[in-house]
């Protein structure tokens, strides 16, 4: 017998003390165990890739220079669920322009809906709050800052002078999860 996972739970005969072994047989019986076995070690994954394992990566930013800055990033998948978490922080020849953003790592797209949130520490003036958004098509992930209008609270894209003047020693921290495939 094949395996039905993932497509459905297979259904193995367990042999008992007075079994003669001959339906399944004994070599048929440990062959279906077997090919289930592998079929959930596949989906599960191995090593970095293994469901619910942190896996670090290098986001390759867009308007932003990491330069001699200091940024640790994580991602871990499991089922259709990204979750991503990291932090960069400016070094003297780091730069931040209009609208930072990065590409999503492990050659996963965007499928579906996403929430995230940011925090700017200024070294100076202490934490800003954020948010983080995705954008299907281009999967990719933006930080931004949250602001105040008139009545309400709006947002608005990161730069070097949003929410505050950028400088050495200041962090960004992100957290954000979202569907993907």
């Amino acid at each position: 017998m094949a395996t039905n996972f993932p497509t459905s739970i297979d259904s193995f005969t367990n042999p008992s003390s007075g079994d003669t072994l001959d339906s399944p047989s004994h070599a048929a019986q440990h062959t279906n165990i077997n090919d289930a076995m592998v079929a959930v070690q596949t989906k599960l994954g191995t090593g970095a890739g293994t469901i619910g394992e942190w896996t670090s990566f290098t986001p390759s930013w867009t308007n932003l220079t990491v330069g001699n800055g200091i940024q640790f990033f994580y991602y871990c998948v499991i089922g259709d669920i990204m979750l991503i978490t990291g932090a960069w922080q400016l070094g003297s020849t780091s730069s931040i322009g209009t609208g930072p953003y990065f590409t999503i790592p492990g050659g996963y797209s965007i499928t579906g809906d996403a929430v995230g949130a940011s925090k700017h520490w200024d070294v100076t003036f202490g934490v800003f709050s954020g948010y983080c958004d995705t954008y299907a098509p281009l999967s990719i992930v933006q930080p931004g800052a949250h602001a105040t209008g008139a009545s309400f609270a709006t947002t608005a894209p990161l730069s070097a002078i949003v929410p505050f003047n950028w400088a050495a020693g200041d962090v960004m921290y992100l957290s954000i999860f979202m569907r993907v495939s």
